[in-house]
């Protein structure tokens, strides 16, 4: 017999809401760690499945787009990483 030891839910961090073209990055709050990174697409999201066994901890997800025009703010926001999963919604200002 073969007993598989896998989490019932798989976690996944998802954010929606950026503009495309910025760049984001997850990481850990205790030591800054990269957890995922990547640049926004045309739908201004994305998902990331993360490992369950590490849950529950702080993140950090950090967005920026200031490489080209239109520029906007820095966005940043810590949250609470649980084995259900975090969804953040995130809300760009322009930078003039």
């Amino acid at each position: 017999a073969q007993i598989d030891d896998e989490p019932a839910v798989v976690p996944t961090i998802a954010a929606t809401g950026m503009v495309q073209g910025s760049r984001y990055r997850v990481e850990r709050v205790s030591d800054g760690s990269e957890v995922i990174s990547g640049v926004a697409d045309v739908t201004g999201a994305f998902s990331f499945l993360y490992t369950p066994e590490d849950t529950p901890l702080m993140l950090r997800l950090r967005v920026r787009k200031g490489t080209a025009a239109p520029y906007y703010k820095p966005y940043e926001v810590q949250f609470y990483m649980t084995s259900t999963g975090a969804s953040i919604p995130v809300s760009q200002l322009s930078d003039d």
